[in-house]
């Protein structure tokens, strides 16, 4: 049942209303008792981040601590922590408002899964939740995980985290938990905001491996796919000066 209404998530845009209502509808029709009915529904609501439904479900006495067959609480399957973030609707102001809400009123913010991840680990592995790790470390919570941390830093373009995660001794070679490289996430075909190429700089002089290969292309041979802007050809010259070779040239190159 969790499963099938966990499933729809992404296929949904309802309004707060109908969005209960249909938890609701679901839950009463497989006979589960009331407790465990707020517990589904305000699991489902924070995943979705759906703020108002949230605020409904507190109200109504939802145990925002309580844990699911898995292991996690409410504030650990949160949408941009524990739920992926939709690629056409990365987080919003209403997934934060839910998280906060779950904070206030009182959900654990150093909670953890059964392998030990605490929500801000969890957050690290999604690259478009910059409002949802921010509101975390504002709470006070600490990555357990900082080969994630120096990753999704990277991909951000924060570079006195960086400096800070390297000088803790941090690998530069750190990947996040679907492979990407911190090196990689500076690349400009992920990453073309300002300071990408500093980051980049950084990690080559902490010692970051300048040849790794993604998907059969070297770090060089994807710059030069993207060196006709001046900022896509200062990575050209960074790379080259730490040493890059190119794998596959472009096919004007």
């Amino acid at each position: 049942m969790q499963y099938i209404v966990g499933n729809m998530l992404p296929m949904m845009n309802f309004q707060p209303f109908i969005f209960t209502l249909l938890c609701g509808v679901v839950l009463v029709s497989c006979g589960v008792d009331r407790e465990t009915r707020l517990h589904q529904a305000v699991t489902f609501a924070s995943s979705a981040g759906k703020a108002a439904d949230v605020r409904r479900l507190l109200e109504a006495g939802a145990d925002v601590n309580s844990r699911d067959e898995k292991g996690c609480t409410p504030l650990l399957n949160a949408y941009g922590i524990g739920c992926d973030v939709f690629e056409y609707e990365p987080c919003h102001e209403d997934a934060v408002a839910s998280l906060r809400m779950l904070s206030d009123a009182g959900a654990d913010v150093n909670a953890r899964t059964p392998n030990g991840l605490n929500a801000l680990d969890l957050a690290l592995r999604h690259f478009d939740n910059e409002p949802i790790v921010c509101l975390l470390r504002e709470r006070g919570l600490k990555a357990s995980t900082p080969e994630y941390e120096l990753v999704w830093h990277a991909m951000h373009n924060h570079v006195a985290e960086v400096k800070r995660l390297l000088a803790d001794g941090v690998s530069p070679n750190a990947h996040s938990a679907d492979g990407q490289s911190a090196l990689w996430a500076t690349m400009p075909c992920f990453n073309v905001k300002p300071h990408a190429a500093e980051c980049m700089d950084l990690l080559l002089a902490a010692g970051a491996d300048v040849n790794e290969l993604q998907d059969g292309r070297s770090l060089l041979d994807m710059a030069l796919i993207f060196a006709g802007e001046e900022m896509e050809k200062r990575y050209v010259n960074i790379l080259r000066r730490h040493g890059a070779v190119m794998v596959r040239p472009p096919c004007w190159h």
